[in-house]
């Protein structure tokens, strides 16, 4: 019966309390995977030890890295225009001039501050590409404007092609000269006094002497020079280098922050970063009132000439009819001349609105270039028609520097700037053809005036004619002053886009590396690497270590464990018994409670025939059977361990060192044993039983000879009957028998035996084993299997001296099979005793 059946009669436990006892044993299993991992604690200790180490190695080494931060408010172009200058102005249009219509987007505004092209000008103007550091032990020391010397790289157009980092080094010598050393090819060029050049194929290096107060600095004994290609150090800032945040929603203030291993070099890197973003977009927004003052300077240019041309008409009439002045004629030449301005304002507007049409039309498809607008047309909606492509115009172009031309959003404007240039043209006609009508009817009213006046002299009919021409174009003239000085005035009141709200400030401690993160990172690493090996360590491993592992693959009994004995604990005057029937030591009580469990796995049955096996040779079974015979004699029982091992008997071997005598004083010694009963049905069997007078109870029947058919003598019925005899005698008979795997002596023997005791070793009994071992008992071959897991490392520390648990025996089990005469036995017991020594 299993030591886990419940006996006939016994109540079953209600589910309830299963259900707890099943999880009082995962608790159980908890804990003692818990206590296996914390036996290991010197590996966990040097693991976290180590970690730790390369943690502190880590901090040292990294290049620290400082936040730098600045604050700056992104002005609104409207409202500024609107409150700072629209009183000033009057009615004046310059808001739409000087920002073509464009409202403020912070999110566009922060997506261009950090886009490529700004950070690449931005690491240009800085030499933020430059990098200047030196060793001193295991930290990196790095420069900026601190040294005595300024490092400066030209032209930036062929820094762009740097493909790998070109670095030097710039070594300083007592008598105050310079080495620069090219790393890549080994050329050293020594420098006497500054400034000195060293010419690249990317550039020109120069080395100049720095200001004042980087003068009062310590240069280097070494100093290491890398110079980076300023378009590979724009693309990685564009990938999270540079970060644009607003500091509250919805509001126009943004934080710049940068991570940069120089606390000066990220400040220097922000300020310029602001300051070529107000740059580039004051080019953008004033791109509007550029274009219209350009158009109003060739204007006046052309009106000047033509305006000069008909004065000196009128002069010249004027000297030849020796008249100055026509202010004699009479009310019909003064209605006339009224009607006249008239004429010229409408004919004035027709030509401002003819060259509009005929700028727009000469414009190719793909031009968007800004059209002047609020030029004297007093139609409305050529106007608004004007300022709505104008508007256009400059988001079109806002959106291209910032996005590929391929992009959804920038083709439609340009398919919506199409359309309006159309509709541009046609609200044009509709207002030139206005004008015309206009200027027809004035035309046909000054003819009427004109049939009234044919009789007035020559001079007034041409100095009219002229004045009418010089009329015209000083109005046109005067005009395009007015809207010249106003378009000037807009472009000196233009706003910077971004206002510094706070100056670019680094953090006085380094950002990077986290020493705090960084550490428990290692303590982390620390525990979990020891886990992860003891764990892959644990899940691959094939042998059996603890019960557990039997308890796991096999559902049969376990008697017990049998620590390990190291080789200086074995006592020579007893060979391999360690039991001490007259002492309490750590291995005897082992074999007691080895013996308790035996007698309640078996029931106390008496007489007891107990076959004790193994897998393999080597794990212990006659070493087991020996010692628990000795402790069963302490029972005051009849115990009798016969040796029926006869391929390589070694149970003389055990008690080698053991007073033993024939009980009945023949002359048989412990070379004859039971091969020779076995062989001779007229031998009694108890007259080769020897008595062991240092253990009484404790009876010993040896192997004998090994014969030449092992299996065919244990098939015979004279094993039967000597088993029979010997029950007759003895309480308990423990067989030690030969191992199950290489051959079938232990299954033909299992017909006598009454339980086994199936041993195992740690560390050397495969988890495979243990499925062989469930087939011999499901299939019945061998009676009542109980196994024992035998050698096993377990932690002595604290235990009473004596062999403290820290126990094994350190002997071989050389096994040889096949047929043999005595001189193979001697062979065999060679090879053995030469493992046992080892």
């Amino acid at each position: 019966m299993n030591q886990y059946d419940s006996a006939p009669g016994e109540v079953t436990p209600n589910p309830s309390l299963a259900e707890e006892a099943d999880r009082e044993e995962q608790e159980l299993d908890l804990s003692a995977l818990l206590a296996s991992y914390l036996s290991h604690w010197p590996i966990y200790l040097l693991s976290i030890l180590l970690c730790l180490i390369l943690g502190w190695l880590f901090i040292t080494t990294s290049r620290p890295k400082y936040r730098v931060q600045t604050t700056i408010l992104f002005n609104d172009p409207q409202e500024g225009k609107a409150g700072k200058y629209a009183s000033a102005m009057g009615d004046l249009d310059l808001v739409s001039i000087a920002t073509g219509g464009l409202n403020l987007n912070v999110d566009n505004e922060m997506q261009l501050i950090q886009s490529r092209e700004m950070l690449l000008q931005t690491i240009k103007e800085s030499y933020y590409f430059l990098d200047f550091s030196s060793r001193h032990g295991l930290r990196t020391q790095v420069y900026w404007q601190d040294l005595p010397v300024r490092i400066t790289m030209e032209p930036y157009e062929e820094l762009n092609k740097i493909k790998e980092p070109l670095k030097y080094t710039l070594t300083s010598s007592s008598e105050g000269t310079l080495t620069l050393t090219d790393t890549s090819t080994g050329e050293s060029k020594t420098i006497d006094k500054l400034p000195a050049t060293e010419v690249t194929e990317y550039g020109i290096l120069s080395l100049r002497q720095g200001d004042s107060v980087a003068m009062e600095a310590r240069m280097p004994s070494e100093l290491s020079i890398v110079i980076h290609s300023p378009l590979s150090m724009a693309e990685k800032m564009t990938q999270g280098g540079v970060t644009v945040d607003r500091v509250e929603k919805n509001s126009n203030v943004s934080a710049l922050t940068i991570l940069s291993d120089n606390r000066q070099k990220g400040e220097d890197f922000l300020t310029k970063l602001v300051e070529v973003y107000n740059r580039m977009r004051a080019i953008d927004k004033n791109a509007a009132a550029q274009r219209q003052y350009d158009f109003i300077n060739e204007r006046i240019s052309l009106i000047s000439q033509e305006l000069g041309s008909v004065e000196s008409n009128l002069e010249s009439v004027k000297k030849s009819q020796g008249v100055t002045s026509y202010e004699d004629l009479g009310v019909v030449v003064q209605s006339s001349a009224k009607l006249t301005e008239e004429v010229s304002r409408v004919q004035t507007q027709l030509k401002v609105v003819d060259h509009l049409i005929s700028y727009v039309r000469a414009m190719a498809q793909n031009e968007y270039n800004l059209i002047p607008s609020s030029l004297g047309v007093e139609d409305a909606s050529l106007n608004s028609a004007v300022s709505q492509y104008n508007t256009m115009v400059l988001e079109r172009n806002s959106l291209a520097a910032s996005v590929s031309p391929e992009h959804p959003r920038l083709k439609a404007i340009e398919r919506d700037l199409g359309t309006t240039r159309d509709d541009l043209i046609s609200v044009a006609d509709v207002t030139r053809q206005g004008l015309q009508i206009q200027y027809e009817g004035l035309r046909g009213m000054k003819g009427s005036l004109q049939g009234k006046i044919s009789q007035a002299p020559t001079f007034e009919r041409i100095t009219t004619d002229i004045e009418r021409q010089r009329t015209i174009r000083s109005n046109l003239y005067l005009m395009l002053l007015t809207k010249r000085e106003e378009t000037s005035i807009s472009l000196a009141a233009s706003l910077e886009s971004a206002k510094l709200v706070d100056p670019a400030l680094a953090d006085t401690a380094p950002s990077q590396p986290k020493k705090p993160i960084v550490y428990l990172t290692a303590l982390i690493l620390g525990l979990l690497l020891p886990t992860l090996y003891l764990y892959l360590r644990r899940l691959t491993r094939t042998k059996i270590r603890t019960e557990d592992d039997i308890r796991r693959h096999s559902t049969l009994s376990v008697l017990g464990s049998i620590p390990h004995l190291s080789e200086d604990e074995l006592v020579e005057e007893t060979g391999e018994i360690v039991v001490k029937t007259r002492d309490s030591d750590v291995m005897t009580e082992i074999f007691r409670t080895l013996r308790t469990n035996l007698n309640f796995v078996t029931g106390n049955r008496r007489p007891l025939v107990l076959l004790s096996t193994s897998t393999v040779p080597g794990e212990g079974k006659t070493f087991v059977a020996s010692n628990l015979a000795v402790s069963l004699s302490a029972l005051e029982e009849k115990v009798l361990i016969i040796g029926l091992d006869l391929r390589n008997p070694r149970l003389s071997r055990t008690f080698k060192g053991q007073h033993i005598h024939d009980r009945h004083d023949t002359t048989h010694d412990h070379t004859h044993g039971m091969s020779e009963i076995l062989n001779d049905l007229t031998l009694d069997p108890m007259d080769y039983v020897m008595e062991l007078p240092d253990f009484p109870g404790l009876s010993v029947l040896p192997a004998g000879k090994i014969p030449p058919n092992p299996a065919e003598m244990l098939s015979r019925p004279r094993l039967d009957e000597v088993i029979d005899i010997l029950r007759e005698h003895f309480d308990y008979i423990i067989i030690d028998s030969a191992p199950c795997g290489p051959v079938v002596d232990t299954i033909i023997l299992s017909r006598v035996a009454d339980a086994t005791m199936y041993v195992t070793r740690y560390r050397k009994t495969d988890k495979r084993d243990l499925d062989y071992i469930n087939y011999l008992s499901d299939a019945g071959k061998l009676p009542n299997i109980s196994i024992v897991l035998n050698d096993v490392k377990v932690d002595t520390k604290g235990l009473k001296k004596g062999y403290g648990y820290g126990y094994g025996y350190g002997y071989g089990y050389g096994y040889g099979y096949g047929y043999g005469n005595h001189s193979d036995s001697k062979e065999h017991k060679k090879k053995s005793d030469h493992s046992e020594q080892k």
